[in-house]
């Protein structure tokens, strides 16, 4: 080798630096390829952790919600149901309160509707035993001699009773003491009902129930003749 050669090649200190010095770029390199793949995992783990705990918070967070909404519709419907339950006993006191004071006020109505019927019965009773034979004042119209001829007509769909049936007769109309015509229905041979009110000619089997005037006779209403109150049928 010629001398030039020789300067120009490295000696072996040289190589095994070069050798020494690749190694440890390649160690380097290799450590932090390793290093980023571990920080890279690491943050990967990271984030799918708090992903999946999000989504697992938000699930919680919506199945509380929604058992706590249900907890409140179920309240809910309880005082509703209590509310109604106690609107419903409080109603139905009002309407007792209400029937038997209703009740209260019919009852005091026919006593009192019963006593002014007594009173005008004794009153008539005292003047009839006053008057003399059949003289009448002058200013009253005497039925003494007359005859009025009624249409009665009982309507048997009206009543219970079945063998009552339209009939048509006429009867001849007497006056009581005090002018007021009174008469016998001839189908059931019965008093009509008796003044002050006057009898409305339509001959019913069916006796009103009313207490106050019990065995008065109804009207095509179905009501007393006498006080006009409602009777149910027999």
């Amino acid at each position: 080798m010629s001398r030039e050669q020789e300067q120009n090649t490295p000696s072996f200190s040289e190589i095994r630096q070069r050798l020494q010095s690749g190694e440890d770029f390649d160690l380097a390199h290799r450590l932090q390829e390793r290093e980023y793949e571990m920080y890279y995992n690491h943050n990967r783990n990271v984030n799918g952790t708090i992903v999946s705990d999000r989504k697992k918070t938000r699930e919680e967070q919506t199945a509380e919600d929604e058992h706590s909404a249900s907890l409140r519709r179920m309240g809910l419907a309880e005082r509703c149901m209590t509310d109604e339950e106690y609107a419903r006993q409080l109603q139905e006191e009002m309407d007792r309160m209400d029937a038997a004071e209703q009740m209260d006020k019919d009852a005091q109505l026919r006593e009192d509707a019963r006593l002014a019927w007594l009173l005008q019965q004794e009153s008539s009773n005292s003047s009839a035993s006053g008057q003399s034979g059949s003289q009448v004042p002058p200013d009253l119209i005497s039925f003494d001699d007359q005859t009025i001829i009624w249409n009665v007509q009982c309507e048997s769909d009206m009543y219970d009773d079945s063998s009552v049936v339209k009939t048509e007769e006429t009867e001849e109309v007497k006056p009581c003491a005090l002018n007021e015509v009174w008469m016998v229905c001839s189908s059931c041979e019965e008093e009509c009902g008796k003044p002050p009110q006057p009898c409305p000619r339509i001959c019913q089997p069916a006796r009103c129930q009313c207490p106050a005037h019990k065995g008065f006779r109804r009207n095509s209403k179905g009501e007393c003749v006498f006080c006009h109150d409602s009777v149910p049928k027999l």
